[in-house]
């Protein structure tokens, strides 16, 4: 009897010590948002890094924000500091640092740590388009396009 209420201790100890909400299924989305894309498996190291576009499609303003997520799942950074309110027709750009290349609207502000993440793009209207690609912030210019998908399902899902 004692070894049963430990162990039920104990599994109740686990499931406390978890992290409520991690990664991008499960986190809950900001008040008003709605899931568009997720990015899986963004790896970057030295001066190369992640670049997102977004663009705008409705016909008056919408507020888009990148949410960055570390190895584990954790958020990365201050979610909410990840929105830019973009005009009818705007497109705009979040990176992680300052690229040589092109104008960025928005820096993260965090690093990769390991150098592995994934990110979602949220936003108030469903009419937003958006690429992401890595990029050698120094002025390299683009390394490779990473992998955009609506919402969390991949083609044959």
């Amino acid at each position: 009897m004692i070894r049963l209420a430990l162990a039920a201790l104990a599994l109740a100890a686990a499931f406390l010590a978890s992290p409520a909400h991690a990664g991008i299924g499960d986190t809950p989305l900001p008040h008003g948002f709605k899931l568009l894309y997720s990015v899986p498996a963004i790896s970057g190291a030295g001066q190369v890094g992640p670049v997102f576009t977004c663009t705008n499609a409705d016909k008056s303003q919408v507020t888009i924000g990148v949410e960055l997520f570390d190895s584990t799942g954790a958020a990365a950074g201050n979610p909410a500091t990840n929105r830019l309110v973009v005009p009818a027709g705007g497109t705009v750009n979040w990176a992680l640092g300052a690229v040589t290349s092109m104008s960025v609207d928005n820096f993260f502000g965090v690093a990769f740590g390991n150098g592995k993440a994934s990110a979602r793009i949220v936003a108030t209207s469903t009419k937003v388009l958006c690429t992401a690609y890595m990029i050698d912030y120094s002025g390299g210019g683009p390394q490779a396009n990473l992998t955009v998908v609506a919402k969390t399902k991949q083609k044959g899902e």
